[in-house]
């Protein structure tokens, strides 16, 4: 993107040196595969849905940067955007970064970095961390560490970025041999369908072309419906089956994919969409959380001076877990809530999908406390 010549500044690299960290390489056959592009989609749509939010203590902060995180923080993309291209470069690359652009002490905008490659380097006069990304389109650019939001998997071996995809490679080939497999078996039992042998010995190879040939006009013509083949004595013809021409088997396939599904924290329930309540709790714990966590302290630590923090000012990145309850575990949970005090009416309301009311930013109090239960909350069909 054009768009980085202007906001990433160039370096000279006589200024520094490699730390030990060595490149990070982005796989581009990876996503080019179903089942990896399906799983990483599977995560990236529901981190799409995280919510960031400029926290004050417990308070809520309605200002520019609550917007900015919550609506767009860049002009070409929604937050939805952002989060689903943070996410997806996470699983692909166990690296995904995102450049805070300011103007004086104002934050404009945040962009995800789209690079082939990224070189964690130090500057030899300042010792300042500095990332050296390939973009995507082929130019070299240079970052202060600090004005990058800086996500990663697999940081185990390094001392900055983390590992590379390596082990998965094996389970993208399988997948892809399957799929391969079970397409050149298909063909094969579109186009060959017999064998016709030749006895006679010492047949010039011409010949033998030629008697195949005249089989294939006289018998495998679909316009012949007689169904009835003569051969010479010196010919045999033996049907193939296409039933037991090899493919990968069903459970074969699946064994495969899953691979990849664990691989990335998921499996074919949270792929397709139908999990129960326990398994979308399940995926959440240990997959979506920890990028929520990630993406919390880095906000938080990126876009605040160290007053702001010690004052109280966090991104907190929620999520509703609650969307994908039951009925029954939503209405005992707010019934629970309701009984100790501690959830607004609006947020009772947002469990069940509904929009706020006036007055909704009060607590709902212990139904059985008479003159100070809550006035009956009406729906929105219902105040109509």
């Amino acid at each position: 993107m054009r768009l980085f010549d202007k906001l990433i500044p160039r370096r000279s690299r006589t200024r520094v040196q490699v730390v030990g960290d060595g490149a990070a390489w982005a796989n581009p056959l990876a996503y080019k595969s179903a089942t990896v592009r399906e799983a990483v989609d599977a995560v990236a749509r529901h981190a799409g849905k995280l919510k960031p939010r400029h926290m004050l203590g417990d308070a809520p902060v309605r200002d520019d940067l609550e917007r900015l995180l919550a609506l767009r923080p860049n002009p070409a993309m929604n937050s939805y955007d952002f989060l689903y291209k943070l996410a997806s470069q996470l699983l692909l690359k166990n690296n995904a970064f995102a450049f805070i652009h300011w103007r004086g002490s104002r934050l404009i905008g945040l962009y995800p970095v789209d690079y082939t490659s990224v070189t964690a380097e130090e500057d030899a006069t300042t010792g300042a961390l500095i990332m050296h990304f390939t973009l995507t389109s082929g130019r070299d650019f240079w970052a202060d560490y600090e004005s990058l939001i800086h996500l990663r998997r697999h940081f185990a071996e390094r001392q900055v970025l983390g590992a590379d995809n390596a082990p998965m490679n094996d389970a993208v080939e399988l997948v892809n041999a399957s799929n391969a497999g079970t397409l050149n078996a298909i063909k094969s039992g579109t186009t060959l369908r017999g064998i016709l042998r030749v006895t006679k010995k010492a047949l010039d190879p011409r010949e033998t072309k030629k008697r195949r040939d005249e089989f294939v006009r006289d018998y495998a013509n679909p316009e012949d419906a007689s169904g009835i083949a003569a051969l010479d004595a010196d010919m045999e013809y033996s049907p193939l089956d296409p039933s037991k021409l090899y493919t990968v088997k069903a459970e074969e396939r699946r064994q495969i994919k899953d691979e990849v599904y664990s691989y990335f924290g998921l499996n074919e329930k949270i792929v397709r969409g139908s999990y129960s309540e326990d398994e979308w709790n399940a995926f959440y714990e240990s997959t979506l959380e920890p990028i929520a966590i990630q993406l919390s302290l880095e906000f938080t630590e990126k876009l605040f001076t160290r007053r702001e923090i010690a004052e109280g000012h966090r991104i907190a990145v929620e999520a509703n877990r609650l969307q994908y309850a039951s009925a029954n575990t939503k209405t005992n949970l707010l019934n629970t809530m309701g009984m100790l005090g501690i959830i607004k009416i609006d947020e009772g309301r947002e469990i069940f999908n509904l929009g706020p009311v006036p007055g909704g930013d009060q607590l709902i109090q212990n139904w059985n406390q008479g003159s100070n239960a809550p006035k009956e909350v009406k729906t929105d069909e219902e105040q109509n």
